[in-house]
């Protein structure tokens, strides 16, 4: 049984492309690496930082839950969850930006 449940669950997760995948772990990363200059932040790039990031959580337990539940057509997660990552990487890069400053 844990076998077949093992299965499903990577049956599941290759219907979520790897792009995705990879984008949210790229974004995970930044963000981890953000999180620690965010004592030098400047209150509204912080607030900014903090939305990015909760957006980020969302992103990334929609992509656990549409691994796990596989009954969501890909090509609609897909295209929902790229508009978002794109969104969160343009944010991400104008709060590194801002650090730089």
């Amino acid at each position: 049984m844990r076998l077949t449940v093992i299965a499903n669950v990577e049956v599941a997760m290759s219907r979520v492309s790897q792009a995705v995948h990879n984008d949210v772990q790229m974004l995970e990363m930044l963000r981890d690496e953000l999180r620690v200059q965010a004592h030098l932040m400047q209150a509204e790039i912080k607030e900014h930082f903090e939305k990015l990031e909760a957006d980020l959580e969302h992103v990334s337990s929609r992509v656990k839950a549409a691994a796990k539940a596989g009954a969501e057509s890909e090509q609609n997660t897909e295209a929902g969850l790229e508009l978002t990552l794109e969104s969160i990487k343009t944010g991400m890069k104008r709060v590194s930006d801002a650090l730089r400053s």
